[in-house]
């Protein structure tokens, strides 16, 4: 990141309204790869960009790298981390087990409406699935919307955030893969199996299901890097 490449466009936060605030854009700025892992992220220009002082953005920062999204190097400056693939495997098998607990649990504690809302967001899926042109973003949206429900539904918010956690990686490394038109339908039935069994209150088969999915996603991701 240097000062002729600015991230934000416009200061949007005063400094009394710091914080969480300025740890979000942030986030939103790597997940969406305006930054890409290497890059430094300096305090005194997102100060500048974001309208507030060096302190809530070194708070921010903190925030960020306990997330895991960003390090901190030998001269103390905060870089967006990169991750190899022995890192990758060991986030997807952390999110599998992780995911395999929530569906276990919202198998049990789902709502009708929680149950209503997932089988909409698999036909959602389905239909950008099917559109023309390029809807892998809209698809990857969708996605984190299908398991965002689980997590919620568990009513279990640390393991919620633990979830979250292990899903945010910055756009370099995501998933996409998984959302070629190759690989739509494979995640369109696993999303309606897992809601089905949710909705059938089988939290064991939930559970085994979500493992499955996690671990295939993970799969693809790997066989992409090695392509």
């Amino acid at each position: 990141m240097s000062e002729a490449a600015p991230i934000f466009g416009k200061p949007i936060l005063a400094a009394e309204r710091a914080g969480s605030l300025i740890a979000n854009e942030i986030r939103r700025a790597i997940l969406e790869g305006r930054v890409e892992p290497g890059d430094v992220l300096l305090e005194e220009q997102l100060a500048r960009e974001l309208g507030t002082s060096r302190t809530p953005v070194r708070e921010a920062l903190i925030e960020l790298r306990n997330e895991g999204l960003v390090e901190a190097k030998a001269n103390r400056r905060a870089v967006v981390r990169a991750y190899d693939q022995a890192q990758l495997q060991d986030i997807y098998a952390l999110r599998a087990v992780l995911e395999a607990h929530a569906a276990r649990l919202t198998a049990a504690r789902a709502t009708a409406p929680t149950v209503q809302e997932l089988e909409s967001s698999v036909e959602r899926f389905g239909q950008i699935a099917r559109q023309k042109g390029d809807v892998v973003n809209e698809l990857v949206a969708e996605n984190l919307v299908f398991h965002g429900l689980i997590a919620e539904a568990t009513g279990v918010p640390r393991l919620h955030k633990m979830i979250d956690q292990v899903m945010v990686i910055p756009k370099r490394y995501r998933a996409y893969a998984a959302y070629a038109p190759d690989h739509r339908e494979t995640v369109e039935d696993d999303h309606r199996a897992i809601a089905a069994a949710i909705k059938a209150r089988d939290g064991d088969l939930a559970a085994g299901l979500m493992e499955r999915h996690v671990r295939w996603t993970g799969d693809v991701v790997f066989a992409q890097k090695h392509t």
